[in-house]
């Protein structure tokens, strides 16, 4: 009876250990937001903002209405929403985006660059949305944020930043 038990008992605890283990490497390997190019031209703003400069300033003025189209334009071009009409669901940084807001770490915001035709380029956050409603299927695991505080470029002096 105890090598029946043995027998039975070395298999089932080696192969929880080999879960473990396979839990623990997943864990391990995260996938970071693309380093590759978003360029404002991808997003089809390029006519509207020419520079990173037109997202300083106040939310009620025009450079907040830039920020809310950045970022309403960004999350329809990962979204792959088909009215968008700068949407292509086979870019090869749209598909790491997704890879990163599924499989990232839970606690961790990803963050995209999104560089102008004047040199000049921002931040922009994707932050992930909290409490999110498992049965609602509409609902936003993320939402980007533009960093205006970020904005660079050659001969922006730093005080443009405030």
């Amino acid at each position: 009876m105890a090598r029946l038990i043995k027998t039975l008992f070395v298999p089932y605890v080696g192969s929880w250990l080999l879960l473990l283990s396979a839990q623990q490497l997943a864990a391990q390997q995260s996938v970071d937001v693309p380093g590759d190019t978003i360029r404002i031209t991808d997003l089809g703003l390029a006519d509207r903002m020419p520079s990173a400069v037109d997202l300083i300033g106040p939310e009620d003025g025009p450079a907040g209405r830039n920020r809310v189209a950045l970022a309403q334009r960004l999350q329809c071009w990962i979204d792959g929403v088909e009215s968008c009409a700068v949407a292509d669901r086979n870019d090869p940084r749209v598909r790491a985006i997704r890879r990163f807001l599924a499989t990232g770490p839970v606690d961790r915001d990803g963050e995209v660059i999104v560089h102008f035709p004047d040199q000049t380029r921002v931040d922009v956050r994707l932050a992930r949305v909290p409490d999110t409603d498992p049965n609602d299927w509409d609902q936003p695991v993320y939402e980007p944020v533009v960093l205006h505080d970020t904005v660079q470029g050659t001969g922006l002096a730093q005080d443009q930043h405030n």
